[in-house]
């Protein structure tokens, strides 16, 4: 039986934020929240501040904060996405490091890691892409390493695409695919790693709970799919047609480089650590994962 902790979670408002805390809460375990605004506790990492108390009892910190992803880049944007991510992990590092007990460490990262064009077979022992969102997935690694080089137990979690009807891109798909006018993105066959949302909050406590893993997890299905898979099952979920392709071109007018990085993206992660550490998947293959996120959609 796993001993119960206190947990402190930034992102608690977000999609991945409010599942975990809610897996984690009716597991018994205390959760306490850190946000700029609504939390239990309150930072600003702009001015480099937090409540003074904020690590007082905890066990392990869950850092999911930063930055939306899906907007125009700009180099005003790239800056904020960059800086929401790097400087608030420093500035928890520095609280962790002060403290005075041993304190465990997950924090968010991506596949993207591995660039955006890496393709498929990618472990946690597979060499940094290149690309914005690989820059950014290696600065977010790279300011938590103090931790690491003191000791203490640090965890990078390279999450794929996050499916749920309430956020990401199930959500932004949702009516173009329920009116049937759904289809694969450029061509189709570049591969998409992915996770449904409570099969993410479950590693994510696992992970707590389990002392021995530490360094990058690829938190993703073992089963990575191609857009044009993806599509496919989307469709046959709503019980609609997904026969209209969109053109890469017209991706890119739209969302400029982000198309490239995410949509038209070509990454085949492999979960190897956590497939090796016993984790069972509630949702390993799409079809079943869309399903039973859209059935009461």
């Amino acid at each position: 039986m796993n001993p119960k902790k206190c947990i402190l979670v930034t992102g608690a408002s977000g999609l991945v934020g409010r599942s975990l805390k809610n897996l984690l809460t009716a597991g018994g375990h205390e959760v306490r929240t850190l946000s700029r605004k609504n939390g239990d506790y309150l930072w600003d990492v702009n001015h480099g501040q937090m409540d003074a108390d904020v690590l007082k009892g905890v066990d392990c910190v869950v850092h999911l904060a930063g930055e939306t992803i899906a907007q125009r880049w700009t180099q005003a944007s790239k800056k904020r996405i960059l800086s929401s991510r790097v400087d608030s992990t420093r500035l928890l590092v520095e609280g962790i490091l002060a403290a005075d007990r041993p304190i465990d460490f997950i924090c968010a990262s991506g596949v993207n890691y591995y660039g955006h064009q890496c393709g498929d077979g990618q472990t946690e022992q597979s060499d940094a892409g290149v690309g914005f969102l690989a820059e950014v997935c290696q600065k977010w690694e790279a300011a938590h390493k103090p931790l690491a080089d003191a000791g203490l137990r640090t965890v990078s979690l390279r999450i794929g695409v996050v499916l749920s009807p309430e956020g990401g891109a199930v959500k932004r798909l949702l009516p173009i695919f329920r009116a049937g006018l759904g289809g694969p993105a450029g061509p189709g066959s570049q591969l998409m790693s992915w996770i449904s949302l409570p099969d993410l909050a479950s590693i994510v406590r696992h992970l707590i709970v389990t002392p021995e893993l530490k360094g990058p997890i690829n938190a993703v299905s073992p089963h990575p799919v191609s857009n044009a898979n993806f599509s496919r099952s989307f469709g046959r979920s709503l019980s609609r047609p997904a026969i209209f392709p969109i053109p890469g071109i017209m991706l890119r007018l739209l969302y400029g480089d982000m198309a490239d990085e995410t949509i038209l993206s070509h990454i085949g992660a492999v979960p190897n650590v956590l497939q090796e550490s016993g984790f069972v998947w509630q949702s390993p293959h799409i079809e079943d994962a869309l399903s039973q996120s859209l059935q009461k959609k």
